[in-house]
Formats: structure tokens, C-alpha cells, sequence
């Protein structure tokens, strides 16, 4: 046969296991291409498969993987405790700390009444905190003073004050589950969700009271997805990408434990020789049973006794680090920070700067797209007064100097203008970059050299 021939029955063969490939693609459910694709070391095995890795990861697995391992869970939900550790500040246009202080706007006013009285902050780390394990987590208004009659399963009209609104509940994607949806593809609303059906029960619950909640209209939900970027709420569960590494740091752990658990158990195999009778054996499992419950101080051995001991092939240590690693970088966090390790001040504090600016810029993104978005859904659901200026949302800079840091920083400066006057130079920094550095209040300062007679 030609190899022009050979070349055309293996380019068949290829286009005729794609084609099996996308038959089998095309009866998996929307869901499972979205989140269940696995690599392919060829064209016949899943790479999933092959190593004990899920295709289709659920939302229980995720479930899981973020409330049963500690380093999953310090990946899920470290990033969030210090997102909303200081709570940023909302100004009506541009930060100014003393007019917001002493003249707030309207908006400003109610923004820091009602933040308060509804513990926005509390529900919106809340909300964050039942959303990153999952695509998108939910936040129900509770009302009261509607018309009678009114339950959960009606649109949410607007309401004369925000005062109506008395509390909020956060739940998470497996306990919000979109019921009904928008159906036409020509609408600009195609997918978005129309009712939820609540259910409040945490995984592993035996409470099945908690399995019987209400359906909800959406109007009187604020989902929040991260990472959705189409407009709809359904974003990435934070763990997807490290979901194999994490899978691996717990059976590397597990299966060292287990080794040392089966290695301090007593077991051991009694090997009978090849003429031994069957009254031989019956007084060797009778001694061996006696001994098992510690009746009898000694045992009968017919032939050698040998004891089993679990070996682990290979360093276990190596594998547990390279998989540590890879979960860390998916979240682009330093190893030291997840496992809260000093080593030298220097490589702390760079680990930890690295750290704040991802924290930042993750407060200023999802952060501000989640304040902005509730408040929106406020303004729009309720009467509430809105911003005469751009909604302006000030964060704390993590990074900002220690008061101790600022006066070394002072220190340092000010030794190198003494070394430049000594050196009959000019100094390098003037004195009201010296005492910004200080973190005091800059002051005019009177050069001795201008001073007059009887001068101070």
C-alpha cells in the first residue's frame, strides 16, 4: 500500500474517533461542557479519568473540597476575610474626608444609616463567603408592610422607603437553585433567572425541615457570581482550577496517615508448612484468636510468622509540595501566607505586600462590583436617595506604612541630607517631604541662616 494511502486511512481513523468524541461531547449537558471538561493525554484517555480525578466536578465536590480541607478552605476563603477586614468608605463624587464628615450628602447620610441599621457589611461578606465555592451565591430581601396578601413568589414592586426592607438572608448556590428562567433567545435577559427555590439546608444536614423552603421571585434576590463576565450571575467556583492539586495535597496526606495507622496495628501472617495437619492449623488460628483478644500471653506458630508493614513508594513530600504549589499559584497566593510560616522579616514582608496588592485589587473588582450592585438593586427596589456625583468607593491601602516604618523611613532621609551638608552639597529632601514621611502635619520651618538678630 502507498503511503500517500497509509497518510489517508490514518487521517480517517483520526476524523473517526473525533467524530465518537463529539457524539460523546453532544449528550452531556450544558452544565457538564461547562464545568466538566478534563484533559486528554490523546485522543482515547481522559487524564481525569486515568489519575482518579472527577470529569465532572459537582457542586457538593466543591462543597467539600472548601469546608473539609484546611488549606482549601484558607484558598476559598482567606482571600475574603481580607477583602472585608476594614469595610471601604462611600463617597457621593470625590474623597474628601472632612466635607463627608462635616456637610454628607442625602446618599452619604443614608448610606451610613442604613448600612448600619441592615449590617450591609456583615451580609455582603456574608454573600462572598457563600459565593466562591460555588458559581454564584444569593442575597433574599426581607420585607414587611407590602400589600396583603403578598408572598415570595411575587415581584418585588417598589416600595416608598428603605425602611420596608427589615433584613437580608445569604445562601448559596446549592441552596438557591434557579427554578425558572428566561426562555426567549432574543431577549437581552435570555438565562437569567425568573424564580429560586430556597432551601436552606448545609451539606450533611439531618434537619429535613431545612430541605422545605419557599420559591422566591428573583426581583427580591441580589445574586452575585464571581468571574461571570457575560452579565449573568453564573461565574467560577474559586477552587476549579486547583480542584486536581487539592484532590492530590489530601491523598498524599491520607494515605500517610493510613501508613502509619496500619503500621502501629499489630498484623501479622502465619505461614503453615506444607505437611502440617488440619489439627495444626485449628491450634494456630485458636492461639491466634487468643491472642488477638489478649486471653493468651503467648501464640502457637506452626512455620515462620511474619508481620505486614505499609511501604509508600517514592518521596510522598515531593508530590505533596509540587500539588501545594500548583493550589497556590492558581489563586496567586504565596505559599508562606497559606501556610502562615515566617521565614526572615524581609521575605514576610515581601509575601505579604505581594499578598495586599491582590487583596486590593480584588477589593476595587469584585469588591466594588458587589457594593455597586446591591446598591443599585436598593435604589431600583426601594426609594432611596441617589448620588449626585459618581458613587466613589474608598478602600484602606494595606500596604500603607506602620507608624514605626514611616519614622525609620524619616530617619534614613534625614541621616542622608546630614551626610549631603557635610559633603557641602544641597540636601536631597526638603523638610516637608521629611515630615509627610513622619505622617505629621506639614509646618513652615524657619531656616536658621534667614533669621534675624534676636531671632528664634
Amino acid at each position: 500500500m502507498s503511503k500517500r494511502k497509509n497518510k489517508q486511512n490514518r487521517k480517517q481513523a483520526k476524523n473517526h474517533i473525533d467524530r465518537q468524541e463529539y457524539a460523546s461531547v453532544g449528550a452531556r449537558t450544558a452544565g457538564e461542557l461547562r464545568r466538566g471538561r478534563s484533559l486528554r493525554a490523546d485522543h482515547k484517555r481522559s487524564l481525569a479519568e486515568q489519575f482518579g480525578y472527577p470529569v465532572t466536578i459537582s457542586l457538593r465536590q466543591h462543597y467539600d473540597m472548601a469546608y473539609r480541607g484546611g488549606i482549601g478552605a484558607n484558598l476559598a476563603f482567606g482571600i475574603v476575610n481580607d477583602t472585608w477586614r476594614v469595610p471601604p468608605t462611600i463617597y457621593d463624587g470625590d474623597e474628601d474626608v472632612e466635607r463627608r464628615k462635616n456637610n454628607p450628602t442625602e446618599f452619604e447620610q443614608a448610606i451610613d444609616e442604613h448600612f448600619e441599621r441592615l449590617e450591609v457589611w456583615k451580609r455582603l461578606k456574608s454573600l462572598d463567603l457563600k459565593q466562591r465555592p460555588m458559581r454564584y451565591g444569593g442575597l433574599m430581601f426581607v420585607t414587611s408592610g407590602e400589600v396583603q396578601g403578598t408572598d415570595t413568589t411575587h415581584a418585588l414592586l417598589r416600595l416608598p422607603s428603605i425602611d420596608y426592607l427589615v433584613g437580608m438572608r445569604t445562601y448559596h448556590e446549592a441552596q438557591l437553585p434557579v427554578q425558572v428562567a428566561v426562555e426567549d433567545a432574543m431577549s437581552i435577559n435570555y438565562g437569567r433567572p425568573l424564580t429560586y427555590q430556597i432551601k436552606t439546608d448545609a451539606a450533611g444536614s439531618t434537619n429535613e425541615w431545612e430541605n422545605k423552603g419557599p420559591q422566591v421571585h428573583a426581583s427580591r434576590i441580589f445574586a452575585y457570581g464571581e468571574g461571570a463576565l457575560d452579565g449573568s450571575i453564573y461565574g467560577i467556583p474559586c477552587n476549579e482550577s486547583a480542584f486536581e492539586a487539592l484532590m492530590d495535597l489530601a491523598k498524599v496526606r491520607g494515605s500517610g496517615a493510613e501508613g502509619s495507622y496500619q503500621n502501629a496495628s499489630n498484623k501479622y501472617v502465619n505461614i503453615l508448612p506444607e505437611n502440617a495437619t488440619v489439627a495444626d492449623a485449628d491450634a494456630v488460628l485458636q492461639s491466634q484468636e487468643d491472642f488477638d483478644n489478649d486471653i493468651g500471653k503467648s501464640m502457637v506458630a506452626v512455620g515462620d510468622v511474619k508481620t505486614l508493614q505499609t511501604q509508600m513508594t517514592g518521596n510522598p513530600k515531593l508530590s505533596w509540595e509540587m500539588a501545594f504549589s500548583e493550589a497556590c499559584a492558581s489563586h496567586s497566593k504565596p505559599q508562606a501566607v497559606v501556610m502562615g510560616e515566617i521565614t526572615g522579616e524581609r521575605a514576610s514582608t515581601e509575601n505579604l505586600k505581594s499578598w495586599n496588592r491582590i487583596v486590593m485589587d480584588r477589593q476595587t473588582g469584585a469588591g466594588n462590583d458587589m457594593i455597586t450592585g446591591f446598591i443599585n438593586e436598593v435604589t431600583e427596589k426601594f426609594t432611596f436617595p441617589k448620588p449626585t456625583n459618581k458613587i466613589n468607593i474608598v478602600w484602606r491601602d494595606l500596604n500603607e506604612s506602620t507608624a514605626e516604618q514611616r519614622a525609620n523611613l524619616t530617619k534614613t532621609k534625614a541621616e542622608t541630607n546630614e551626610i549631603c551638608i557635610r559633603s557641602r552639597m544641597q540636601p536631597v529632601y526638603d523638610t516637608g517631604t521629611l515630615q509627610e514621611d513622619a505622617g505629621v502635619k506639614v509646618q513652615d520651618v524657619i531656616i536658621l541662616d534667614d533669621a534675624g538678630e534676636g531671632e528664634e
